[in-house]
């Protein structure tokens, strides 16, 4: 995520309100089975409000598994996006 917006939708949220993938852009999933993925550990997390660490920990195995597939994405365009995101939509 590097958009404001998606990061106010969900990272402030954890430990404090319930997270939904339907909350995340379209663009945050690589395919379906990731987003089925993901919205199936929200709702484990949705449970308690809390993230367990076996929930953390599969998380952290997707985004692993990300940036297998696409480290340039991981370490040179969201870092990019992050520093330029605004302007690029100021602009249009």
């Amino acid at each position: 995520m590097w958009r404001f917006r998606d990061v106010y939708r969900v990272t402030w949220k954890v430990n404090d309100e319930p997270i939904l993938a339907d909350d995340l852009p379209a663009g945050a999933f690589d395919s379906s089975d990731e987003r089925a993925r993901v919205a199936a550990l929200f709702e484990k997390y949705d449970e308690s409000l809390t993230m367990e660490p076996e929930v953390d920990s599969q998380f952290r195995e997707i985004a692993r598994e990300r940036t297998e597939r696409h480290s340039f994405r991981t370490y040179l365009e969201i870092p990019f996006l992050r520093d330029t995101g605004d302007l690029v939509y100021a602009a249009r």
